[in-house]
């Protein structure tokens, strides 16, 4: 069975709408999947009616941007109920952070007199936000970069000189809010350099998870993190990152296959959470 458990819409900042991705994934036979946008349930209502429509088992889910030993990481928060109260308000403020960030990183665009169209800009509501991809665009589009790539290393990057971090949230605290929401905390992409302390903190924090495979992972990287799940008493998961800007996201779209034993262990867990909360 095809799964693919990091997907992003235009809630955050995937390319296609949440209904749109549901119909890929069918087209690609994917059957089982979450979305995971960033720091956003938004987009689960649009996909969950499509989904049930189409006949895909879909989990929510958010990926949630924090910190462990003041390394940036990102959680995928899978299995949430998404009207969970402490989970929408802790939402509710990371998207104001995110967009007042936006707005600094706008402000420093203009300071270098970088050239953006604003008209590619997302107009930012009560559940969308201002992301880099959406910063990278609006600056392609205007001439000042000749792709987004360029885009990010000039001016947008963790070191660029237009860059501004999103306020930390500490990971111990995410961890809790997703328990609460009936979920699991997995690990997104660990081969981002994330360090092995870090990953050991987690796992004391009460992380779930670790995402094995992912296109950031050849294929010794996926084989340590399935070592280190397994060791740590971990679910494991497989996910493309799916965006949508790049034709290698469709290729690689449900092409991560977990084995079945730990599509049942994953099952376990999901199921476990729901029932403690």
């Amino acid at each position: 069975m095809k799964t693919d458990f990091h997907l992003h819409t235009t809630a955050s900042d995937g390319a296609l709408d949440p209904g749109d991705l549901v119909r890929e994934l069918v087209a690609r036979e994917v059957r089982w999947a979450a979305i995971t946008d960033h720091d956003t349930l938004a987009g689960w209502d649009e996909a969950s009616a499509e989904a049930t429509h189409a006949g895909v088992d879909l989990v929510p889910g958010v990926e949630l941007s924090v910190v462990c030993h003041g390394e940036r990481i990102h959680l995928l928060a899978l299995g949430v109920e998404p009207g969970h109260t402490a989970l929408a308000d802790w939402l509710d403020a990371f998207r104001t952070d995110r967009q007042e960030r936006a707005e600094a990183m706008l402000g420093k665009l203009r300071e270098r007199r970088v050239p953006f169209d604003p008209a590619r800009l997302p107009a930012p509501d009560g559940d969308r936000v201002i992301t880099r991809p959406h910063l990278a665009d609006a600056i392609v589009a205007a001439g000042g970069a000749s792709s987004p790539r360029e885009a990010f290393e000039r001016y947008l990057a963790d070191d660029a000189p237009c860059f501004v971090p999103v306020p930390p949230r500490a990971s111990a605290e995410a961890i809790g809010r997703v328990h609460e929401a009936g979920g699991i905390a997995v690990l997104a992409h660990p081969g981002d350099w994330t360090a092995h302390r870090t990953v050991l903190t987690l796992v004391r924090e009460g992380m779930d998870g670790i995402e094995a495979l992912h296109p950031m992972h050849d294929a010794v990287l996926s084989t340590y993190y399935q070592a280190l799940a397994a060791g740590n008493g971990l679910v494991v998961t497989a996910g493309s990152d799916f965006h949508g800007r790049y034709d290698a996201d469709y290729e690689r779209l449900g092409s991560f296959a977990l084995e079945e034993p730990l599509l049942d262990l994953l099952r376990e867990r999901l199921l476990t959470a729901r029932t403690r909360a």
